[in-house]
């Protein structure tokens, strides 16, 4: 992986390496195979996408300024400022920014991280022994986020790592971020880690996607569990980074 020599020297996040290999080859032995250019249809993260978008207010600006008591207008009065622009921010058509918090906290009574702390990601499950990934809508309305990882883009979604059935890529209470544009596309996740559903029992791992021994079904390797041997795929999710706690 990127991010320096060990983990002592990552910093804020861990890119995942592309070149990370399985021993075992990902070229099929049937002959005359056919790359796939589709994996079996099936929906993806439908329900999970709109927690992907979060732009990265912990309280909104307008309850914020309710509960101060302050008007639009004394707000803008107070930071110098024009209604219209108390206005653009409340309602997102002008952008929320570290120089606007800074500005309106002190008469919103609350601290500048309180109205923006950077984009975030929300964390809808972990992931668990044997990688399997385990995501609730109970956590969808907890509201838990980590920061964006920087370099990054598009819709994303983290899962929080438990116990040691990431390492060595990852440890217990580091988050695994993927992207919630979930897949069936092979050619955009072939050789990539990333997370999955089985189509079997719909189950959701975080694995290295292979080439499977007939069409339409895939290896899925890790590096510390067995490799799981020509299985149909739901859909799947390239994982995007790895932050350390």
């Amino acid at each position: 992986m990127n991010g320096g020599e060990g983990f002592g020297g990552l910093a804020r996040f861990v890119e995942v390496d592309p070149e990370w290999r399985a021993a075992h080859s990902s070229e099929c032995t049937q002959h005359r195979y056919d790359q796939q250019a589709k994996m079996y249809l099936a929906p993806v993260l439908d329900l999970y996408r709109p927690a992907a978008r979060s732009d990265g207010m912990p309280i909104s600006i307008r309850d914020a300024r309710k509960k101060s008591g302050l008007s639009q207008t004394a707000l803008a009065e107070k930071a110098g400022s024009g209604r219209s622009t108390i206005v653009k921010l409340e309602t997102g058509e002008l952008p929320m920014s570290e120089a606007w918090a800074k500005r309106l906290a002190p008469f919103l009574g609350v601290s500048p991280a309180q109205l923006w702390s950077g984009p975030q990601v929300s964390v809808v499950g972990y992931v668990g022994a044997g990688q399997r990934v385990y995501a609730y809508d109970d956590m969808l309305d907890a509201g838990d986020t980590i920061d964006r990882p920087p370099m990054t883009a598009g819709d994303l979604l983290a899962v929080e790592v438990k116990g040691d059935s990431m390492l060595p890529l990852a440890e217990e209470g580091w988050h695994i971020v993927y992207t919630a544009e979930a897949t069936v596309d092979e050619n955009a996740v072939m050789n990539k880690v990333c997370v999955v559903q089985l189509d079997a029992d719909e189950s959701m791992l975080v694995k290295r996607v292979l080439r499977g021994s007939k069409p339409y079904h895939y290896h899925l390797a890790s590096l510390n569990a067995p490799m799981i041997e020509d299985v149909r795929l739901r859909w799947a999710a390239v994982v995007k980074a790895i932050v350390p706690r």
